[in-house]
């Protein structure tokens, strides 16, 4: 890339030389437009089109000698091409990189230099793609690959809503698309991981749902029996929460379950402690290396935050206030053990605790075998 850079710039001096030498006072008299592009290429979005992009509007008269298009490749070395025009309309494209082969080539200055642009067009003449402005960036290029290899360096031309034509850059093109290609990607990442929290948080309360408990306690499961760890699950349950809904009202009844909920995950302030919604009015917590004992501890907290909060629930046959049911279950798993096993410890000793009464926690701890 570089090599050719160089190439380019020892062409210009050589064409500058021989343009030097002539004094040809016409060369500010450019036919049609003189070159004219967007000074600053907005932002590019998904949605962006040709219009988007800087686009030259450098036209000449077929009839203008070719030294004209080469002071203006000098002068402008942005400048893709030239639009080749009869009688206001357009005959073709030159393209920059096609106009310095030839003059690069043995006695392509004398043969063309102070020649018309149509005898070095009949050199050059290639089919170039026109699209209208409005096209897609991502259109546009999936089109510009499909010419054949050797046009594929060659600008395009883009045709306005006036029928006016201006040049695009294809590396401009291809830049840009790339940069749509990033925003895609982004917008994808954020997508998928959005996707993924979905799947795992419960809607309603904004904790894990059912699904990320089983993941991680699931991990947390094969950690304890490696290290040889006590593992305690926590399960709890909304007392009379169908009569709270019928008192209250079901929004209600969702405002109760995210005030536990957003409560629970309070208490529960390691960074390995899991929280989540295991269905309905309950709820459930995985605490590693944690002992029966020491959730009791947690449990009373949480007793504790709720009474503060006084949330009414006159329906309630054990308070007039919201409370909850606890069953507590740890164990020190060994190899081949059921992970399932701790939660039904955990359920049968939720169970007592509504039998005896609710608002009270039952614990359970069953020792290694």
């Amino acid at each position: 890339m570089t090599g050719q850079i160089l190439y380019d710039e020892e062409l210009e001096q050589m064409f500058n030389q021989e343009l030097n030498k002539t004094s040809d006072d016409s060369f500010d008299q450019v036919l049609f437009n003189p070159i004219c592009s967007q000074d600053v290429t907005p932002g590019i979005a998904l949605e962006s089109t040709l219009k988007d992009l800087q686009l030259y509007q450098y036209q000449l008269d077929i009839t203008t000698e070719a030294k004209f298009a080469l002071k203006s490749f000098s002068s402008n070395p942005q400048l893709p091409g030239v639009l080749l025009m009869e009688q206001k309309q357009l005959v073709g494209l030159l393209s920059r990189r096609r106009i310095l082969e030839q003059m690069s080539r043995p006695y392509g200055l004398e043969l063309f230099l102070c020649r018309p642009l149509s005898q070095l067009y009949q050199y050059t003449k290639v089919d170039h793609l026109i699209l209208p402005e409005d096209t897609l960036i991502t259109e546009a290029v999936q089109q510009s690959l499909k010419r054949p290899s050797n046009l594929l360096d060659e600008p395009i031309v883009v045709e306005d809503s006036q029928h006016y034509y201006k040049i695009v850059d294809i590396h401009q093109l291809l830049v840009a698309h790339s940069r749509i290609f990033q925003l895609a990607t982004n917008l994808l990442t954020q997508a998928n991981q959005r996707l993924k929290e979905l799947t795992i948080i419960d809607p309603l309360t904004g904790i894990g749902n059912r699904r990320l408990f089983d993941q991680y306690f699931s991990r947390d499961w094969h950690l304890a029996i490696r290290e040889k760890q006590w593992i305690t699950v926590i399960l709890c349950d909304v007392d009379y929460f169908k009569k709270y809904n019928d008192t209250y009202g079901h929004q209600a009844g969702d405002d109760c379950l995210r005030q536990v909920a957003h409560l629970i995950h309070n208490d529960c302030k390691r960074m390995t402690d899991i929280v989540a919604r295991y269905g309905g009015e309950e709820f459930i917590i995985s605490l590693l290396n944690v002992k029966a004992e020491q959730a009791i501890a947690i449990v009373e907290r949480i007793q504790k935050s709720l009474s503060e909060l006084k949330l009414p629930h006159v329906a309630s046959s054990v308070s007039p206030y919201l409370t909850l049911s606890f069953g507590i279950a740890a164990i020190k798993p060994i190899t081949n053990q059921n992970s399932s096993s701790l939660i039904e410890l955990a359920d049968q000793a939720l169970y007592q605790a509504k039998e005896k009464g609710r608002n009270q926690f039952v614990m359970v701890s069953q020792k290694k075998k």
